[in-house]
């Protein structure tokens, strides 16, 4: 029976930091293309709901707003991860691999819906319940394109690995969301390398969980001379 390594969130940290820095030119399209899709996506959105006519408030519309967008753009968002992990493996990250996603798109918006539903469950009980559920759940988009499983067979696995290791990957994704808060305080500029580094450090972390390797076999450098956009 393999072993997995356990995740050091300061190795993985490091090793994500060094990802970044080496594919960086590689991923500033892809951050671009993103902010743009972003933006146009919830300003229609917002625009839509607004247009209804409805009685909600303007903060009840833009949560809902985020939601929508967060559902919509799911299958963007997977890709991306899915780049992070290929650069964990150290493979050659290209902007058309996310067309690789398109034909999970149904089932990644499905498996996003479930997993919404079930955090926020969780989050109306007590804040730990819920962060604690949206870490067992959150390698579960990725484990269904990558080792293209069932929505819920992808749910139990990405559930019963990281449960072993739940608050080490809690103390990896703090240090995340601090670091993207951050970011904010620089007119959003710092998210050209914060987003990436999370893309990068998701990635280190579901080859670590999945792939059985640990996070010090990174290879120093990615050579990134094939990138086509």
């Amino acid at each position: 029976m393999t072993v997995t390594p356990k995740i050091m969130p300061f190795e993985i940290l490091k090793d994500g930091l060094k990802l970044t820095k080496n594919n960086f030119l590689a991923y500033f399209p892809l951050i671009a293309i993103l902010a743009v899709v972003v933006f146009i996506a919830s300003n229609s959105i917002e625009q839509s709901l607004l247009a209804q006519g409805s009685e909600t408030s303007l903060l009840d519309t833009l949560s809902l707003t985020s939601v929508i967008a967060s559902i919509l753009l799911s299958p963007l968002e997977i890709g991306l991860m899915l780049l992070g992990l290929s650069a964990a493996r150290t493979e050659t990250i290209a902007l058309a691999d996310l067309r690789h996603v398109l034909p999970y798109t149904i089932k990644i918006i499905a498996i996003t819906i479930v997993t919404m539903i079930v955090v926020q469950a969780g989050f109306m009980l007590l804040l730990i319940p819920g962060l604690f559920l949206s870490l067992l759940l959150s390698m579960a988009p990725m484990l269904m394109c990558d080792k293209q499983l069932g929505i819920f067979a992808a749910l139990k696995l990405s559930a019963e690995a990281t449960s072993k290791q739940w608050f080490r990957l809690l103390s990896v994704y703090i240090w995340l969301m601090v670091m993207i808060l951050l970011s904010f305080y620089t007119m959003g500029i710092a998210l050209v390398f914060t987003i990436p580094l999370y893309m990068n450090v998701k990635g280190l972390l579901y080859r670590q969980l999945f792939d059985g390797v640990g996070a010090d076999t990174i290879e120093p450098t990615i050579d990134n001379d094939d990138f086509k956009a």
